[in-house]
């Protein structure tokens, strides 16, 4: 189980890295918003001002802590979330991106 939680966790690092810097923060932002409604995971370190390898081990750590709380099937269920999140991060064009960070700016 540990081996799996690793390997999660490695992945979901790598991925949420390949964004760039805004959508990575709004990619913490949201999962700093869900860290407030999942039972389990505790406070942990999703607010990363500027990405860096310290803050990457900080993110690893903090995902690492959490999913081993979990039951196998809220682990793989949180895993495949995650991985939807960042992908829809990447995936969004610019001009909706911009809608959202003047959104995101006026609250």
């Amino acid at each position: 189980m540990q081996i799996l939680i690793d390997q999660m966790v490695t992945y979901i690092s790598f991925q949420a890295a390949r964004l760039d810097e805004f959508r990575l923060q709004m990619f913490l932002k949201w999962l700093k918003s869900h860290n407030s409604t999942v039972r389990n995971m505790g406070r942990v370190c999703f607010e990363i001002e500027h990405p860096s390898e310290d803050n990457n081990s900080c993110l690893q750590n903090s995902l690492k802590s959490w999913l081993e709380s979990l039951p196998l099937s809220g682990l793989i269920w949180e895993y495949r979330l995650i991985l939807t999140e960042i992908r829809w991060w990447r995936t969004l064009d610019d001009r909706s991106l911009d809608r959202i960070l003047k959104e995101d700016a006026e609250d």
